[in-house]
Parts: structure tokens; sequence; C-alpha cells
């Protein structure tokens, strides 16, 4: 019976320490997303999001929810009004076992917008808590699904946008 015991507990913290392991090599994995995020950003680097997204790729805001297409046409369109953008990512939590791993992070992205219809440069801050949903491949980490947990709040010239109010107001096809 103590042997029964001691292999049960035993068994136990070996897959704790092992979820542990995985959650500690998620973090790592993390730190170096934070910077490949921030660079491609920067660079506008549409080809580095469609490389590290899943083909099932989801973003989910509010009750809106987009595909990788949409999501990635909306990037598109992001970079092609912009300037100059700068992201900064800070890591708030992550775990991961079994290849699954979730990340929160407060994103900030900073840039120098010009709208098509005003020609007229723009200064864009937004900021955003997003739930990123991970996915292991090989032995690299690539997002499944990016959501946020509260909605992004904008500014444009230092005052408050709503860049959901156009879709909310345009009438239904």
């Amino acid at each position: 019976m103590r042997r029964v015991i001691f292999t049960a507990v035993a068994l136990v913290l070996g897959v704790a320490s092992f979820a542990k392991d995985t959650t500690a090599e998620f973090k790592l994995a993390m730190a170096k997303e934070k910077v490949a995020v921030e660079a491609a950003f920067g660079k506008k680097d549409i080809g580095w999001f469609e490389k590290n997204c899943t083909a099932d790729f989801s973003y989910v805001s509010g009750k809106e929810k987009t595909d990788r297409k949409g999501a990635l046409a909306g990037m598109k369109q992001l970079f092609s009004m912009c300037k100059t953008l700068k992201a900064d990512m800070k890591l708030v939590s992550a775990r991961a076992t079994d290849g699954n791993g979730i990340a929160v992070v407060e994103q900030t992205l900073n840039g120098k917008m010009i709208y098509p219809n005003d020609k007229k440069v723009h200064t864009m801050k937004s900021v955003s808590t997003i739930r990123m949903t991970m996915v292991k491949k090989g032995s690299s980490w690539i997002m499944k699904k990016l959501e946020d947990v509260k909605p992004p709040t904008m500014l444009i010239d230092g005052k408050p946008y709503d860049p959901y109010a156009s879709q909310a107001a345009a009438p239904k096809k």
C-alpha cells in the first residue's frame, strides 16, 4: 500500500514538475515572441504574422470574431495607413501544458498615420490587453487566437477614438 501511495505521489509531483517546466519554457518563448512582434510591427512585416498564425487563427474583439484572412487584411490596412508604427508589449501572465499556451499581454501601439480621405498626418495610440492562445509547432509557438480581454482604448491626435463606431453605424447588407 505504501508503494502505491508513494508511486501516486511521485507521479503527481512529476506531472506538476513537467507542467511547471512547460510553463517556464513557454514564458521564455513569449519573451522572444515579444521582441519578434515588436520588430514585425516596426517593419510593418505582414509576412511575419502570416507565418506565425495557424490556418484557423481568429481574432475576437467584443462580440466580433474575425478569421485569419480578415484579421490579416485589417493588419495590412493598418500597415498601409501608418508612416511609422511602434509596438510595446508587456507579458502579464503565461501558462502552458501539452503544447498549448495562454499568455496575457498589454500592448501599446504608437504611430503616425495618414487617412486616405484627408492626407493629414495623425498621431495614433492604442492600448489593449490581449489573451493570446498559442500552440506549439515543432520547437516554436504560433498564434491560434487573439482575444481582447477588455475593449482597447485608442487616441487619435490625443482625442478618444472608437475604431468600431463606424462599423456599428454602418447599415447591414
